[in-house]
């Protein structure tokens, strides 16, 4: 389970911080990525991408939060696989 519980909006420093931690690791990242049994990334980066960018465009918005939250699981995904 996530140490991030699902928030209705997601501050700039939390966004800051994740991101810094997907930047220094962005040339390692899997093309691919089982997130759980239902969530599949088949294109690992592109998602991220795409997922900074709403946050860049809509920022606190809460309607974007769902996809926000991804970013902070796909995290806890990675570390568990053994990314540091």
């Amino acid at each position: 389970m996530s140490q991030y519980f699902f928030k209705r909006n997601y501050t700039p420093a939390d966004i800051a911080e994740v991101k810094e931690w997907f930047d220094a690791r962005w040339d390692r990242l899997p093309r691919r990525l089982d997130l759980n049994e239902a969530t599949v990334y088949e294109d690992l980066p592109a998602t991220l991408q795409a997922y900074f960018e709403i946050y860049k465009i809509h920022g606190e918005k809460p309607a974007f939060a769902g996809q926000l939250h991804q970013i902070f699981l796909i995290r806890d995904r990675l570390i568990a696989n053994g990314m540091e």
